[in-house]
């Protein structure tokens, strides 16, 4: 009994093994879990792949021209230049490979060349064609004026020519003007279905754009009084067929550098084009109504029309440098 008494003693001075931790330890350990959670994890080593675009990035800003640096004069002369879309050269020659002569010299400085009644009669739209082939953008100036009805159906055939703009005579009053928006409206969506586009799908901002022609750049305050027999001052007279055209929802108009700043002020959306453009006003030839090309964009031109003064000069492109020259000065 003293035996058994004596094992029972000493199981219960034996310590539990699930005694609970005293404070100090468990204050220890949460003070370790704490650290844990908090230490930073290893950086992993960058891949292949984001080394090479961080090299490309670098790369980039190392060989990204300086924004104060300043262009050289060739740089006028390069494709892209920033004025090429303000441009248009006036191709008013009698044949298709005078004409194709032409666009092959200009078309890195050149974004638009005008075809007219005569190089449109002589080549057709195979010069359309090749002007386009060549990422040049077609300005066709017929300057139609005709009937309402035989308007619509002409402009419908324009859609098919794949030209940028065209010209028709603001003076051949409302009417006309609506035939001939009605005709590039219809005659662009019917081309489009044909290629299988859907009519949802059609973006009528694709069209090619309708100019309206104010008054020849030929005419001036005394034939405008006594031949066409009209009392108004030449600006005021253009800037009625200018509101015309916009009644009428035409891209915009065809005016000289002198009329170019009123109209703009009034129709601030319309798409300007400008013909007489001469650097030497001393050679105007038959314009009557001549300025600057510079002159002309401060006024807000948005295309210069440009025929004579390059294509008779013995260095076409050094006018064209001349030319772009000047308006980088703007």
């Amino acid at each position: 009994m003293d035996a058994k008494a004596t094992l029972l003693t000493k199981e219960r001075t034996l310590p539990k093994p699930s005694a609970k931790p005293s404070l100090k330890s468990m204050d220890a350990k949460a003070t370790l879990l704490t650290k844990k959670r908090t230490l930073p994890k290893p950086s992993a080593k960058p891949s292949l792949k984001s080394m090479d675009a961080k090299a490309t990035l670098l790369t980039k800003k190392r060989t990204l021209p300086k924004s104060s640096a300043k262009s050289s004069p060739k740089s006028f002369l390069i494709s892209g230049s920033p004025w090429k879309n303000k441009l248009c050269f006036a191709l008013d020659v009698g044949s298709y490979e005078e004409a194709w002569d032409w666009v092959k010299r200009l078309k890195d400085h050149m974004g638009y060349f005008k075809v007219g009644p005569q190089l449109f009669v002589s080549a057709g739209a195979k010069i359309i064609e090749k002007i386009n082939s060549v990422g040049g953008k077609v300005f066709l100036d017929l300057k139609l004026h005709d009937i309402p009805q035989t308007i619509k159906k002409t402009v419908m055939e324009i859609t098919k020519l794949n030209v940028a703009m065209f010209t028709i005579h603001a003076l051949g009053g409302k009417k006309m003007l609506s035939y001939a928006r009605e005709g590039v409206e219809e005659g662009y969506a019917k081309g489009r279905m044909e290629e299988g586009c859907a009519k949802e799908n059609i973006e009528s901002s694709a069209r090619p754009k309708i100019l309206g022609v104010s008054l020849l750049t030929s005419m001036d305050e005394v034939a405008l009084k006594n031949e066409l027999k009209i009392n108004l001052p030449m600006q005021e007279y253009v800037l009625h067929l200018a509101k015309l055209a916009q009644s009428c929802e035409l891209d915009g108009l065809v005016c000289s550098p002198h009329e170019v700043r009123a109209v703009r002020e009034r129709a601030r959306e319309f798409y300007l084009v400008t013909p007489g453009i001469r650097e030497e006003l001393g050679e105007k030839n038959d314009q009557k109504r001549a300025l600057g090309a510079r002159e002309a964009i401060a006024s807000g031109s948005d295309l210069l029309v440009i025929g004579r003064p390059i294509r008779t000069a013995k260095n076409p492109l050094a006018v064209v440098e001349g030319i772009k020259k000047k308006l980088a000065q703007n």
